[in-house]
């Protein structure tokens, strides 16, 4: 209840300290907005690097939308802005961490958007599962794939992946995953859109 009321207002990160190790325990962590699950018994100095980890990201991410810091990265041959990615029936400002679909919004905990900001940002590109750990938790982060595909599994069933071919992320089986949007939303391909101005 507690976490639900923190993700309600708030972006900040949010840890779970518990002894429960059962895999339904750490769903429902992850499902109320955890953005780490750490089970006891574990290492101190292993607790304070994820958390120092989690922090770092936490202040780069606050530090560049306060200074409307969007210089443009190129990824391929995508050039992206930290602005606002925008796809047919698809938009993901990085900066006021909001995502809509179809003009509804999408309540994405930290981690989930990451991901999704992560994958956006090389549509098309196969990454593996070490690829999307190190873009949404850092080199530093110590979990397991786990971890991941709970994350994963979530953001997929919020943007309304199904099996039935209909998905934005999509597995390929032995190495990883693709973001793929779907012909209706992508008429020619992404589009970056800086922040105040217009799409063309």
């Amino acid at each position: 209840e507690v976490c639900r009321r923190i993700r309600a207002n708030s972006h900040v990160p949010v840890v779970f300290l518990t002894g429960r190790d059962d895999e339904v325990d750490q769903l429902l962590g992850f499902g109320f907005g955890a953005d780490d699950y750490i089970v006891k018994p574990f290492s101190p100095r292993t607790l304070v690097a994820r958390v120092k980890a989690l922090l770092r990201r936490t202040s780069a991410a606050t530090t560049a939308a306060a200074t409307g810091d969007i210089s443009p990265e190129h990824t391929g041959d995508t050039m992206v802005s930290h602005a606002i990615l925008s796809f047919a029936g698809l938009q993901i400002d990085t900066e006021a961490y909001q995502v809509t679909r179809f003009g509804k919004a999408i309540d994405l905990t930290a981690k989930e958007f990451q991901l999704l900001k992560y994958f956006a940002e090389r549509p098309g590109k196969v990454l593996t599962k070490r690829q999307l750990v190190t873009g949404a938790w850092g080199e530093e982060y110590f979990g397991d794939d786990a971890t991941l595909m709970v994350h994963l599994s979530h953001l997929r069933q919020k943007l309304g992946d199904s099996s039935e071919g209909l998905s934005l992320i999509v597995t390929i089986r032995g190495i990883g995953y693709k973001f793929i949007p779907q012909p209706e939303e992508v008429p020619d391909r992404c589009s970056v859109t800086p922040p105040n101005q217009p799409k063309q």
